[in-house]
């Protein structure tokens, strides 16, 4: 039926499988960017670009995404989280930028319901799954909102075979590795859990044109590691972005 997701066994995609250009103003919507800021920020040591950073855990997290079910907003109904043409161009820019850098530095100015969050996080849930000491976490300006954006982590999870079920709690998941655990968390941008949880290999910043102030925003920056291996994502609506005291700092 249209609504059945794709076989999966868990021995296709077992997590070591998973673990195996500049975009400055590059249009992926109509009124949409995804814009590399990687320039700006310090170049990896030479010891640390002499480890191994192939995108090719990113390759295999978007064909095991593609077997995995996501909430069509549209539908409302579970389909296979196979990526729209704007989600394909955005993932082709990470992945570049990934193979080039060993990190992801970006800024989405975006329309509104084009999927960018939900790719991040299952993007973030992938890159858990695969590799161990992921600290990764997820921000939204609003309570409602971060509790819509961690159902997609939570939605695969579930559908992930023999996935642990009490590893799926309310506002973090935890991923089981031999060498040290990884999680998924969301919180509120200036709620108390937003700035707590040590030092963070990821983080997804949703919405934040509309955080409080700019102090929360350069904070949670702050917390994540500049070494390769980590990720940066910002995104917000367009329409407002720079209108905003973070848009303006960012501007600057």
């Amino acid at each position: 039926s249209p609504t059945t997701v794709t076989s999966i066994r868990r021995q296709d995609f077992p997590r070591a499988s998973i673990a195996a250009a500049s975009c400055v103003s590059s249009t992926t919507t109509p009124c949409g960017s995804t814009r590399d800021i990687s320039a700006a920020l310090p170049a990896p040591s030479k010891n640390e670009m002499a480890k191994t950073y192939a995108p090719s855990w990113m390759d295999r997290s978007r064909t095991l995404l593609s077997r995995l079910p996501i909430k069509s907003r549209a539908t409302h109904a579970m389909t296979p989280f196979a990526f729209f043409p704007s989600q394909e161009r955005r993932f082709q820019r990470m992945r570049e930028q990934w193979r080039r850098d060993g990190q992801i530095r970006i800024i989405d100015l975006k329309s509104r319901r084009v999927g960018f969050s939900s790719q991040t996080e299952g993007l973030f849930w992938c890159r858990a799954l695969g590799f161990s000491n992921e600290n990764m976490k997820i921000v939204a300006h609003l309570a409602t909102s971060a509790e819509e954006l961690f159902r997609v982590p939570s939605d695969l999870s579930k559908a992930y075979p023999e996935f642990p079920v009490e590893d799926v709690q309310q506002k973090r998941i935890y991923f089981r590795h031999s060498g040290g655990d990884s999680h998924v968390s969301v919180a509120t941008a200036g709620t108390p859990s937003a700035g707590r949880g040590g030092t963070l290999s990821a983080l997804h910043l949703s919405e934040a044109a509309k955080y409080p102030d700019e102090e929360i925003f350069t904070a949670m920056i702050s917390s994540v590691s500049k070494g390769p291996g980590s990720m940066i994502i910002i995104e917000s609506t367009a329409c407002r972005f720079m209108e905003s005291t973070t848009g303006e700092f960012l501007r600057v």
